[in-house]
């Protein structure tokens, strides 16, 4: 199932990848040679750069590809290393899951004031929808990993518990 939410959010990160690069080119190319920029060519590449890292995080944290120190890995057991998993995951579930909450409720309220970007009038509230699905993805990836065999940084498994 991981695996599976990992190819979703990687082929949705390359989708706002090319969005974004696409908008960029375009607009670059319509700047200067037709002095015609693409109205709101700057809300859409910042909309798809909020889409595009909250996208990232469900994927690095699918492929356990975050930022780890292991300056003590090699002063300490396998059970500490498994101690250690258990509660970086199970901090960041937390705080994922409130990043998730307050998203959303931060997308109710700008949808219930009728919130909309400046140039494109896009309503907010779905950009803080979309940060919190994002958000509570990327925390059940985690609830998914804290039952796997932590992995060392060589990507190795660990000794036994």
């Amino acid at each position: 199932m991981k695996k599976r939410l990992a190819d979703i959010a990687n082929l949705l990160s390359s989708a706002l990848l090319l969005v974004l690069m696409a908008v960029m080119f375009a607009d670059a190319v319509l700047r200067n040679f037709w002095n015609s920029p693409i109205a709101g060519g700057g809300e859409i590449v910042g909309i798809a750069q909020v889409g595009l890292v909250f996208v990232a995080l469900a994927v690095v944290a699918a492929n356990n590809d975050h930022i780890a120190v292991d300056i003590f890995d090699s002063f300490v057991g396998p059970k500490v290393r498994w101690i250690q998993h258990i509660f970086s995951t199970t901090l960041g579930i937390g705080f994922f899951g409130l990043l998730g909450f307050q998203s959303f409720k931060l997308g109710q309220r700008s949808l219930s004031y009728n919130e909309y970007t400046g140039a494109i009038d896009f309503p907010v509230g779905y950009l803080f929808w979309f940060i919190s699905g994002m958000s509570v993805l990327t925390a059940l990836i985690l609830v998914i990993s804290l039952f796997e065999t932590p992995r060392s940084r060589d990507n190795s498994i660990t000794d036994e518990v």
